[in-house]
């Protein structure tokens, strides 16, 4: 019997009977596919008598899709059901299920929201993000189990150099942070720059005013390597920016 793939039911801690209904059916070697296909009703004038079986039966759709040899298509098209009327009846149960890898969104504990790529390594999820792996969380919407280290493009070293007072020329100064990112573990993100290198490198005090320098709009909508979000290609404050106040 296949393995089955808990981890793709992301809130299944949160419906224990039903998840032991499918642990009892998967015992049985409940043959989840053939019951679907052969014994759910399926023409509209009969819908109210497939709505009380599947409030009977959730738990084979469920042993059907974790206990699958290939994929979600696959296995709809063998129940005779189509993938959207699949998820349509999931949604419909509040029940969320994903396959990986999966783009997402995902919270820091600092607030910040990150794209992310999610995978399950057999253990855990883990969210890949600029090409760092980060432990992760479902809990309705994905979480970080750590901050991510802040990346920045090479203009900011720049500027942190100069506020420094590091005298430099601009190449040999990017040839001298990319050894330092690879001794400090971080040569596989070079040419953008973590913060810790920066940080070794010019101190704190100088990374942080070279970041709030670089932000033209002083405003979480502004990439510092993209620009203004909202509006790109503008290159300085936008109309919305807050005045400073003392």
């Amino acid at each position: 019997m296949a393995e089955l793939r808990w981890y793709e039911w992301l809130d299944r801690n949160y419906h224990p009977e039903l998840a032991q209904a499918v642990r009892e059916a998967y015992a049985r070697g409940e043959d989840a596919v053939r019951r679907i296909r052969e014994e759910r009703p399926r023409s509209e004038a009969r819908s109210w008598e497939a709505a009380d079986w599947w409030a009977e039966n959730r738990h084979l759709l469920l042993l059907a899709l974790m206990a699958r040899p290939g994929t979600i298509s696959g296995v709809a098209a063998s129940m005779g059901m189509s993938v959207r009327v699949v998820y349509s009846l999931l949604e419909g149960w509040r029940i969320h299920y994903a396959t990986f890898p999966l783009r997402a969104v995902a919270e820091a504990p600092s607030g910040e929201i990150h794209d992310a790529v999610i995978v399950w390594d057999g253990n855990r999820y883990i969210a890949r993000i600029h090409g760092m792996e980060i432990p992760a969380r479902w809990a309705y919407g994905w979480r970080l189990m750590k901050e991510p280290v802040r990346l920045y493009p090479p203009k900011v070293a720049l500027e942190a150099a100069r506020i420094a007072g590091y005298p430099y020329q601009a190449t040999p100064l990017m040839m001298e942070i990319a050894v330092l990112c690879r001794e400090m573990g971080y040569g596989h993100l070079f040419p953008r720059i973590p913060h810790p290198v920066l940080a070794m490198a010019f101190g704190d005090g100088p990374v942080v005013e070279a970041v709030r320098r670089a932000n033209a709009c002083g405003c979480v909508f502004y990439d510092l390597e993209q620009g203004c979000v909202l509006e790109p290609g503008r290159s300085g404050p936008c109309e919305d920016r807050i005045p400073e106040t003392s």
